[in-house]
C-alpha cells in the first residue's frame, strides 16, 4: 500500500473545496492508505480531524514556512505505515492507477514521476465516478483538458529510505523536482516515467495564496536553493527518466529517445571529465540544426494507455 505525503495551503475557500477532493481521492486509491499533512496551514488540523488522516504540524521548514522535502521524507521513512510514499501537491486528484502502476515497479529503491493532466478554470471532475475516463475523453475533445509539458512534475513516489543525505530542497518552488532528479541520477536511482500509466489530475488555481505570487515560486530565494545543487549545464527534467512505463510494461529508456542527451547526462551525472562537455556542445548542434529527435506522448495517446490499462485491471 501507500502513505501519501502532503503539505497543504490553508483549508479556505475554493483552496478547501480541491484540497479535500484530492485527499479523498487518495484514500480511494486501495485499501491500507495512508495521508499525512504536514505544516501548520489555517485550517489543516480540523480538515485532518474530518478527513480521518494524519496532522504532523511541525516539520522543518524555511523561514517563510515552506517545509524542505528532506524533512518530510525523513519523517515519512520512520513513521509513515507503509513502505512506498508518494509525496505530492494537495491539488492533484489520483485514481487506482497508481497503486497498480507502483506494483510493476520492483526496483528497491527508484522515483517514478510524470507529466500531469492540467483542468481549465471552472471544470471539476470526480475521480471516483467509474465513468472518469470516459469523462476525460469528453473534456478532451472538447478542449477543456491538456497534458502539462515535462518541466514540472507534481507527485514523488519513493521507497522508504530513498532520500539519504538529500542537500536542502523546498517543497512547491521552482526547481525542487528539478533537484530530486539530479539526486537520483547522481545516486544511480531509477527514474520512471509514468505519464503513461498515472492519471494525476491538477486542478485549476491561481498563486495568490504564496507571498510574492508566481514570480516568489519561481524565481525567489528558494527556488535558487532549489537549483544551487543541480548543474547549471544539465538540470534533468521528466524527459530525463531512464525507464517508460506503460501500462503494466516497465522498459528503459534514453531521455524519451534523445539517446546522445542520454550519453550527455550519464556522463555528465558520472562526474566523467571533458567528455560530457563534447556531448553537450553536439546535442546543441543537433537541437538547433533541428535534428533532434524525441518521443513526446499526446493527451489522446496518454488517455488511450490509461484506458488499455484499466481493461488490463479488469481482465
Amino acid at each position: 500500500m501507500i502513505s501519501f505525503l502532503a503539505s497543504p495551503k490553508a483549508f479556505a475557500g475554493r483552496s478547501a473545496i480541491q484540497q479535500k477532493a484530492a485527499v479523498r481521492s487518495w484514500l480511494a486509491v486501495g485499501v491500507g492508505i495512508e495521508v499525512i499533512l504536514y505544516g501548520d496551514s489555517p485550517g489543516t488540523a480540523a480538515a485532518c480531524v474530518e478527513l480521518g488522516i494524519r496532522h504532523v504540524p511541525y516539520v522543518e521548514a524555511t523561514k517563510l514556512g515552506v517545509p524542505y522535502f528532506g524533512a518530510i521524507a525523513d519523517h515519512a521513512a520512520e513513521h509513515a505505515r507503509n513502505d512506498v510514499q508518494v509525496y505530492l501537491n494537495c491539488d492533484i486528484l489520483l485514481t487506482p492507477h497508481i497503486l497498480r502502476a507502483i506494483e510493476h515497479i520492483q526496483f528497491p529503491h527508484f522515483l517514478m514521476i510524470g507529466q500531469r493532466i492540467d483542468l481549465s478554470e471552472g471544470i471539476e471532475i470526480n475521480v471516483s465516478d467509474s465513468a472518469i475516463l470516459n469523462d476525460l475523453n469528453t473534456l478532451a475533445h472538447a478542449g477543456r483538458i491538456a497534458l502539462h509539458t515535462p518541466g514540472g512534475s507534481d507527485y514523488f513516489a519513493f521507497r522508504r529510505g530513498t532520500w539519504k543525505d538529500l542537500p536542502p530542497v523546498v517543497i512547491g518552488r521552482g526547481g525542487y523536482d528539478n533537484a530530486l532528479i539530479a539526486y537520483c541520477l547522481h545516486q544511480r536511482i531509477p527514474v520512471i516515467d509514468a505519464t503513461l500509466a498515472v492519471p494525476a489530475i491538477h486542478q485549476f488555481h491561481e498563486y495568490g495564496h504564496t507571498y510574492g505570487g508566481s514570480d516568489e515560486v519561481f524565481g525567489g530565494e528558494d527556488a535558487k536553493l532549489n537549483l544551487a545543487n543541480v548543474p547549471v549545464d544539465a538540470i534533468p527534467v521528466l524527459e530525463d527518466a531512464d525507464h517508460l512505463l506503460r501500462g503494466s510494461e516497465l522498459t528503459q529508456t534514453q531521455c524519451r529517445g534523445d539517446h546522445l542527451r542520454h550519453l550527455f547526462m550519464k556522463f555528465r551525472y558520472d562526474d566523467v571529465p571533458l567528455l560530457p562537455s563534447v556531448l553537450r556542445e553536439l546535442w546543441r548542434l543537433q537541437v538547433i540544426i533541428g535534428l533532434r529527435r524525441q518521443w513526446e506522448p499526446t493527451l489522446y495517446e496518454v488517455l488511450e494507455s490509461y484506458n488499455m490499462s484499466h481493461q488490463e485491471a479488469l481482465e
